[in-house]
């Protein structure tokens, strides 16, 4: 009889350990799928930012260009004067 006894307490311990495993995986699909969620969202304020910003944002950066593609033609010209 006290054989059947530690076999069902061994099965009992098996079957909370699964289920401890099993509640744990559970509840950590739960958490990264909270976390993924909240990452998505703040990708979607990132890109409503950023269609916000950039009328302001591309003329500045259009005469950037200019100024930088400008400057950089002027070097070249000088260069090629010095040279020859």
């Amino acid at each position: 009889m006290n054989a059947e006894v530690h076999s069902h307490g061994a099965l009992f311990y098996v079957a909370a350990v699964n289920l401890i495993i099993w509640v744990g995986l559970f509840a950590y699909l739960l958490y990264l799928d909270r976390k993924v969620k909240g990452a998505l969202a703040a990708g979607v304020y990132a890109a409503m930012v950023f269609a916000t910003v950039l009328p302001t944002l591309l003329p500045i950066a259009a005469v950037a260009a200019a100024v930088a593609f400008a400057v950089r033609r002027r070097k070249k010209a000088q260069l090629a004067a010095l040279a020859g």
